[in-house]
């Protein structure tokens, strides 16, 4: 049970439970202003053991304790996207571990596992589930059900035969320009909504979701900049929702592409697409073009300039890279494509900027007085 006191100035709790005059549970902590907050911590301490008091790790199976922590905690927390991803993990979980009880689990078991799923995924893959997978054990330890995490030393790897090369994320600006020319022939009408989509992408860096939410009411003619603070779920509500980071931008848009967006807004007058919502990439027949059909047209378009397949995503990677070739400073970059941390900048562009950092001890060889 829960026992709440004052030490000094600040409050204090510890929460032990005792089963057969035994203490099966023991954790406190102090620093609390009030008694109010520290009767608050204790509470939440109690309500959460008190859920899992009754899992035996020699009773329940890996698979089954990660189901329960995934559908507590996870699932609803982050959008639907994430939600089908963590279903996904359940049924790895499922297939790995099978009916191991939790228990058993231990580092080498672990690793087994890893192992096996290495052998048909790419590392950062593996990667993703790992970090999942011991995030749910981390809480077993955390409620005392298990004495130690064993996804802890472990060694993560792939196949690399999957792994996806650094060259099919990005083309060259030279490629960049072949590219924006042959989506701009005016030969290829039959493609337009898909085609515009390439070109904002290409030009913006911008997510697929976050062009498709695109609206002319967030766009400053004026000041050349647009607001982005929501993108469109294409996967299930076919609505707006809110960005993958939950964030709200403003990026800055050339010359050319104010003029390129108003020529869709004179299209759209003329050919009487409007939506109450506003929506600025609709097609002809006020639909919301798919995934799918914009990477088709993309395709199309690289084979007629030359240069290698690519997709959708790509052009986002391009943009940046391109950014980062011409200058413009990591953070800059980073708040433009709307990533949470600059860290995630940085790893996206390693190659790109070990290539700068080449350039310039070259310049430091050559003086800089």
């Amino acid at each position: 049970m829960a026992r709440v006191y004052k030490r000094g100035k600040t409050w204090h709790y510890r929460v032990r439970f005792i089963k057969n005059k035994e203490i099966v549970f023991d954790k406190s902590a102090g620093g609390f202003l009030t008694k109010k907050e520290a009767d608050f911590e204790a509470k939440k301490v109690e309500l959460n053991y008190k859920q899992g008091a009754n899992v035996n790790p020699k009773e329940i199976t890996f698979y089954e304790y990660y189901s329960k922590y995934i559908n507590l905690f996870k699932m609803g927390s982050h959008g639907n996207r994430a939600d089908d991803f963590y279903i996904t993990t359940v049924k790895k979980a499922n297939e790995l571990f099978g009916n191991t009880l939790l228990s058993d689990v231990t580092r080498n078991v672990y690793q087994s596992a890893l192992n096996e799923m290495a052998t048909t995924f790419a590392k950062a893959t593996v990667k993703k589930y790992h970090n999942h997978f011991k995030g749910c054990l981390a809480h077993a330890v955390e409620e005392q059900i298990l004495p130690f995490n064993p996804a802890t030393k472990i060694v993560l790897k792939g196949n690399s035969t999957r792994e996806k090369s650094i060259d099919n994320k990005f083309i060259s600006l030279t490629e960049a320009k072949k590219l924006k020319s042959a989506l701009l022939d005016e030969r290829y009408h039959q493609q337009l909504t898909s085609r515009n989509i390439c070109i904002i992408a290409l030009e913006t860096g911008m997510r697929f979701g976050e062009i498709l939410a695109m609206t002319w009411d967030r766009l400053d003619w004026e000041k050349q900049q647009y607001k982005i603070d929501r993108s469109w779920d294409y996967l299930h509500s076919n609505t707006f929702k809110s960005t993958k980071t939950n964030n709200i931008r403003f990026i800055k848009l050339s010359n050319e592409l104010i003029s390129f967006l108003r020529k869709i807004k004179e299209w759209q007058q003329a050919e009487d697409i409007y939506t109450s919502n506003g929506l600025i990439m609709m097609n002809q027949d006020k639909e919301i073009i798919t995934n799918n059909a914009v990477n088709k047209t993309l395709r199309k378009a690289c084979v007629r300039c030359g240069i290698k397949s690519i997709t959708l995503h790509s052009l986002r990677h391009t943009h940046g890279s391109i950014l980062l070739l011409k200058g413009f400073s990591i953070l800059y970059i980073s708040k433009r494509l709307g990533h949470a941390t600059v860290s995630t900048t940085q790893n996206v562009y390693l190659h790109i900027l070990a290539e700068l950092e080449e350039q310039e001890d070259n310049k430091i060889v050559d003086g800089i007085l």
